[in-house]
């Protein structure tokens, strides 16, 4: 990450991810996804309104780490 004299913030996409990891493991309590999220590609873009971040991960996700057939 970089900053400017203006104050713009340039980031990185590993430094998002890495940052958007974090978050859900420490205010969503949720390590599983975190760590899918920073194991797996992923596109991320705003919203046609503009007002939700979408993140779209790679990958088969387990809901709580157990398959269903298990």
């Amino acid at each position: 990450m970089r900053t400017t004299s203006l104050k713009t913030i340039y980031i990185t996409e590993k430094e998002l991810k890495q940052a958007l990891a974090s978050w859900i493991e420490l205010e969503h309590k949720d390590a599983g996804l975190a760590a899918h999220l920073a194991e797996n590609e992923c596109d991320m873009s705003w919203s046609q309104d503009g007002k939700e971040f979408i993140i779209s991960m790679d990958g088969e996700f387990v809901e709580g780490g157990v398959k269903e057939d298990e």
